[in-house]
């Protein structure tokens, strides 16, 4: 068993976003744990503008702990980000993530997911 506390629990900087549009957007995440094949743990994303892309199979889903910002995909639908939105994203969803004030979330999703390892 493990546990963090996600909204206090330092993160490691990963990259910057590709698909950057606006803004100095950082990303940062620390991978909590593995349970068969998904992924768990924390991510974070300073304001900006970027895309999205789950590709193939990459599915994930998303709790937001903190900040805000919108999700919208290529059919137009907005997503609002905000603490206690939980978005599920099938595969093959392109998006575009507008984040207002930096934003965290705790995530699952395919270990094997693109992109991702």
């Amino acid at each position: 068993m493990k546990s963090v506390s996600s909204l206090d629990v330092e993160l490691e900087i990963d990259k910057r976003p590709r698909g950057s549009i606006s803004g100095d957007v950082v990303r940062s995440a620390l991978a909590v744990a593995e349970i068969g094949t998904v992924r768990l743990g924390v991510w974070e994303v300073t304001p900006g503008v970027f895309e999205g892309h789950w590709s193939g199979d990459d599915w994930e889903a998303f709790t937001i702990i903190s900040g805000s910002g919108t999700l919208t995909t290529d059919e137009g639908t907005v997503h609002d980000l905000h603490p206690g939105a939980l978005v599920v994203v099938p595969p093959g969803t392109h998006a575009i993530w507008d984040i207002k004030e930096t934003l965290r979330k705790t995530f699952v999703f395919p270990n094997d997911s693109a992109d991702r390892r």
